[in-house]
């Protein structure tokens, strides 16, 4: 499964309009779990560092020019809130992960890359929470 859907109808990204617009989502998945019975796994979590990350995420050519750090880490940020203490939920999968010698990445980048962006610190911050999809220790 994964992450791609229009969060804000054009409004401002903030925590707050993408958690309202996860609920209805959240829901309709959940009614689809409950009648297969097996877990979720979000396969593609991931948001471009574009201005129009949360309403366009699966179209990284939209604003390629125009980064939005802010926007990127908004999205992770109502995404872990919504889903980090759903039991339904076997665990999720960053997209898009890159991380090698001499890449070019920052807050001036806008692809999915979290790295060297606001976006890893929220996916840090949540991956070391000690919830539900946690399932060993972190040391």
């Amino acid at each position: 499964m994964t992450t791609y859907y229009d969060l804000t109808d054009g409004k401002e990204p903030t925590v707050d309009v993408l958690m309202a617009s996860w609920k209805t989502i959240k829901e309709e998945i959940l009614q689809w779990q409950s009648k297969i019975g097996k877990p979720i796994l979000f396969t593609e979590v991931g948001w471009p560092n574009q201005e129009t990350a949360a309403q366009y995420p699966w179209d990284y050519y939209r604003s390629a020019d125009k980064p939005d750090p802010t926007a990127q880490a908004n999205c992770f940020e109502a995404f872990f809130r919504t889903w980090i203490t759903e039991k339904a939920v076997a665990g999720c999968l960053v997209w898009e992960w890159r991380s090698y010698p001499g890449q070019d990445i920052g807050p001036q980048d806008t692809s999915y890359v979290p790295c060297g962006k606001p976006a890893l610190e929220v996916i840090k911050k949540y991956y070391r929470w000690e919830g539900p999809w946690r399932r060993f220790p972190v040391k």
